[in-house]
């Protein structure tokens, strides 16, 4: 959980254990920003990811995984990337959109479940819970790893948090693919059967709970005892009288804007009244000698996000750590999940979290002092145009390509069969593709029919920039979002044309052959995807190189061919795309696949 100990990354929290491979995974998100989601596959590839990946690493690490991982986030809330479309597309199958539980309220947690399967087709499952969108936002977190294995027969405890994913199908804004929704529901049945191994200092019996919030989610969640500990980055006061049910002591821990933001009647009603002590993150306090050892990436984190309640009774702490903040909507409305943790208080109290030693929190907090952090300004303009993005992303999209046959471009019409909702006055409207600038103001109220035309087959795409204005001229203000189309028309080997074109030159033909060639070496991969080498450290870009990394292919992995045969027809189809092939490639490669059907009519 939260700690000033070394942070998990993503990557490390997603990885294969030991002797295994991803079969399915499915995460949960409110905002999702498309460049940080290129973390997931990378993680699943077993390559770390760095702001200057080699694309050909990252394209690569995405094909071989993307069938097998889903994202569902907030309808409205992806973010536009600051630059085009490119090498995103290659993510679409992945991202799906989800619809709001209910006016008002949010759909809003953070978990992953995801089941690996070894050689023998033993599944191991994990479960990541806490706070963290994915996104590049680095901010203080929490979350809890849960590790356990698929048995027999369903469990109790999992119920609940089993009918949730499996109905995340169900909530998309679009419909899934039905291979996608079958494997989401088989993940789901691995979840109601999965037995969690419990973390040392969890109480033998009765140490797990998950609670699901949201329509259809009622849970009982026990917040009774005599010491609190609530860590939630926005608060009001009904929300923490909600997480504060009883009479005892409370420490809570926020954003010091969000105290503030608190009428002084609704600060003294927590601090005089019920007796709270007020503590907020002190970022400067976690910044060390920068010549000393623990000087890291740990130490560029700033601002809370984290969401932990730690309840005391009866010998016992209770941790609850997830996305709900001590707020009213979280607490009556919202999609949220809590994983509850029962252990013992000398490993889960309140101590141990507040330690100013051991990893704990008590030393980069400090005293919330009234009056001197001034409320930040009223954004209701923003907070407007934010809730009418979620409206309009609402809204099925449909993405029409056509083919201009008489050269080689392609025009794309963006379309909705209900009328755009209407807009509060003085809120202008734009829509635009990912991968162009051309930016159109579609009327409100009506059905939306725009159509770009001159596009590249790679220009192609479902991903639609939406972007709402408002204010004066002076200072106006605005809001965007992705909203992700249903798409059809556009050419099948669209992204075989846009990784043609991204390959570019033999040199990097040769670099991403050897990856997909010898896509189980982590050296490799890591190596490629991390931008740092060119292959070399494993196989030189000689023939012999070459050569050899078919052969293993032959052997080990023939199925990869067929990828790599799909690539080169691609790039034949073209004349700058036969330029990017080395010479005398065809020669060789007519050969491989005359081997690759000798292997396959033999049976091998």
């Amino acid at each position: 959980m939260l700690s000033t100990e070394d942070r998990s990354l993503l990557v490390d929290l997603l990885s294969a254990p030991d002797g295994h491979r991803l079969e399915h995974a499915v995460g949960t998100t409110f905002t999702l920003d498309l460049e940080s989601m290129f973390r997931v596959p990378l993680a699943f590839a077993g390559a770390e990811w760095r702001a200057d990946a080699d694309p050909l690493g990252v394209m690569h690490a995405v094909q071989s995984t993307v069938d097998r991982f889903d994202v569902f986030c907030q309808a409205g809330m992806v973010r536009v990337p600051a630059g085009g479309a490119g090498i995103l597309a290659f993510l679409e199958p992945a991202v799906h959109q989800v619809t709001r539980p209910s006016p008002g309220h949010l759909f809003h947690p953070k978990i992953w479940v995801t089941s690996f399967v070894d050689g023998h087709g033993d599944r191991q499952m994990r479960m990541l819970c806490g706070s963290r969108n994915l996104t590049g936002d680095r901010t203080w977190d929490a979350v809890l790893r849960l590790d356990g294995i698929v048995t027999g027969r369903p469990r109790a405890l999992n119920g609940e948090l089993a009918r949730f994913v499996a109905g995340l199908a169900g909530r998309s804004v679009h419909p899934l693919d039905p291979r996608r929704a079958t494997s989401i529901g088989d993940l789901a049945d691995c979840l109601r059967r999965t037995e969690w191994e419990a973390p040392d200092g969890a109480i033998a019996d009765d140490w797990l709970r998950f609670h699901v919030f949201g329509a259809g989610h009622r849970p009982d969640v026990d917040l009774s005892g005599g010491r609190r500990l609530i860590i939630s980055p926005f608060l009001t006061l009904d929300g923490v009288e909600r997480s504060w049910p009883t009479n005892g002591s409370a420490t809570i821990v926020s954003r010091a804007e969000s105290f503030a933001v608190l009428t002084p009647e609704e600060r003294s009603t927590i601090t005089d009244e019920w007796g709270a002590d007020l503590l907020t993150f002190d970022d400067s306090a976690a910044v060390p000698d920068l010549d000393d050892d623990d000087a890291g990436r740990r130490w560029e984190l700033s601002g809370l996000h984290a969401k932990v309640y730690v309840v005391e009774r009866n010998r016992r702490a209770h941790v609850f750590i997830g996305s709900l903040n001590a707020t009213e909507n979280a607490w009556t409305g919202n999609d949220e999940i809590l994983v509850e943790i029962v252990g013992r208080p000398k490993t889960f109290g309140i101590d141990r979290v507040l330690s100013t030693s051991s990893g704990g929190l008590g030393s980069v907090l400090m005293p919330f002092i009234d009056g001197a952090t001034e409320a930040p300004l009223d954004d209701e303009l923003v907070r407007r145009l934010e809730r009418a993005l979620i409206t309009v992303a609402e809204q099925p999209l449909v993405a029409t390509a056509a083919s201009a046959l008489v050269d080689d471009t392609w025009s794309e019409t963006v379309s909705s069969s209900v009328p755009l909702p209407t807009l509060d006055d003085g809120v202008d409207l734009s829509i635009r593709l990912l991968s162009t600038h051309d930016e159109r103001t579609p009327a409100t109220s009506r059905e939306l029919d725009e159509t770009w035309t001159g596009l590249g087959a790679e220009e192609l795409t479902p991903f639609v920039a939406v972007t709402l204005r408002a204010g004066p001229p002076s200072a106006r203000i605005e809001a965007s979002t992705i909203v992700m189309a249903t798409m059809s028309g556009a050419p099948d080997d669209r992204l075989d044309r846009l990784l043609a074109a991204k390959v570019g030159s033999p040199e990097a033909f040769l670099r991403f052959l050897l990856l997909l060639l010898q896509g189980d070496s982590d050296e490799m991969l890591t190596d490629l995807a991390d931008g740092s080498g060119d292959g070399t450290a494993v196989f030189g870009l000689s023939g012999d190189g070459v050569l050899e990394a078919v052969a293993m292919a032959l052997a080990d992995r023939p199925e990869v061919l067929d990828d790599v045969d799909r690539l080169v027809a691609r790039l034949l189809s073209t004349d700058a795309g036969r330029e990017v092939l080395p010479p005398g490639w065809n020669e060789l490669w007519d050969q491989v696949i005359v081997a690759r059907r000798m292997l396959t009519e033999a049976g091998s």
